[in-house]
């Protein structure tokens, strides 16, 4: 299984005037917005930048976890 990160244009600069507020926006405003896409029902993205947040010492251990599940360590082939 091989996973794709590709964003299509009109995403790439969603994602590109997101950062570009959330850098420019008072903290109070940031705060707000990372609280909102944390909580809830979250895709995968979002549990895993929640993790990042939660855990920021042992964040990338979940780098190999989606490695592995990919299958991007089996040296079986």
């Amino acid at each position: 299984m091989e996973l794709k990160f590709e964003l299509t244009s009109p995403d790439r600069d969603a994602v590109q005037e997101t950062l570009e507020a959330l850098q420019g926006a008072p903290k109070d405003d940031v705060d707000d917005f990372l609280r909102y896409i944390l909580n809830g029902n979250r895709n995968a993205i979002q549990s895993f930048i929640k993790g990042a947040v939660d855990n920021p010492k042992t964040w990338w251990i979940g780098l190999f976890s989606l490695q592995m599940q990919a299958g991007v360590m089996n040296t079986n082939q």
